[in-house]
């Protein structure tokens, strides 16, 4: 399927999927068949695992039924596996999920987010994993985020190297008033990525909310460092250091500030 839709192409001898997979005409009827005589409650509990990927039990159970999750194991549609003191629930086949998203509405597929940001929120969002998909869910819902929360997710984001999605967690965190730090991890997710005049833009229009020294000195730092080590202009670094120099009084910011400038030099 995949070359007969050229997404799988050979170049020369070597086999390059160009996008993202998607299932053939072919295999989706044939998924298709075997989902189509599903009860409602059936169909919410496959259609949700689809959108999520995986779920704990305890939450799909909120969002559904005990009968309708024994009703898709019987079936064979999904599997509910031990994690540690947690019972997740999957779909079996990756390919279920492929099929289902492909046939989804958006407009269903933005009701099965934000129930699911809605439950999830609920719960504290209390494992590692749960803080990226609160945020991206709430994102793809255009819900209206927690600023420290999409921050936080940013960081996140960025720690597990997804750069793009640190990015637009970063702008929505932005966006929604989180201020210099959520403005840091943006420009920080850009710079990352290679997207130095992006990173530099959104650090100069930082500049003006910066309350205090621990703040000035952050955002300088960061476009010193992206101007003169990743941009290679260390006199526009230099600049920005002395502006942010004469005034900042914190002796220990002053400091830092002066050992970015002894290795711009």
């Amino acid at each position: 399927g995949a070359a007969a839709t050229d997404a799988l192409a050979n170049d020369r001898g070597i086999w390059i999927l160009r996008r993202p997979l998607t299932a053939p005409d072919r295999l989706v009827e044939l998924v298709t068949l075997r989902l189509d005589d599903l009860d409602g409650g059936t169909v919410q509990v496959v259609d949700l695992l689809a959108v999520a990927g995986s779920l704990g039990f305890a939450l799909l159970e909120t969002l559904t039924s005990s009968d309708a999750i024994e009703d898709a194991e019987r079936r064979g549609l999904i599997e509910v596996v031990e994690d540690g003191r947690r019972s997740e629930a999957r779909l079996t086949h990756p390919l279920y999920g492929e099929v289902l998203r492909q046939r989804l509405p958006k407009s269903r597929t933005r009701r099965l987010w934000r129930a699911l940001a809605e439950v999830l929120a609920a719960t504290g969002a209390r494992r590692r994993e749960d803080l990226l998909r609160l945020a991206r869910w709430q994102l793809d819902t255009g819900m209206h985020g927690d600023p420290a929360l999409l921050a936080r997710a940013a960081k996140r984001a960025r720690q597990m190297f997804d750069m793009d999605l640190a990015a637009r967690l970063g702008r929505a965190a932005v966006e929604a008033g989180g201020g210099v730090d959520a403005g840091l991890v943006l420009a920080e997710a850009e710079f990352s990525s290679g997207h130095h005049e992006e990173a530099n833009r959104v650090l100069t229009g930082l500049v003006p909310l910066c309350a205090n020294d621990t703040e000035l000195v952050a955002v300088t730092n960061a476009q010193a460092y992206n101007l003169g080590m990743l941009m290679g202009d260390p006199d526009r670094a230099l600049q920005v250091i002395d502006e942010a120099l004469k005034v900042v009084a914190d002796a220990g910011a002053r400091l830092l500030l002066e050992g970015r400038a002894a290795t711009t030099r």
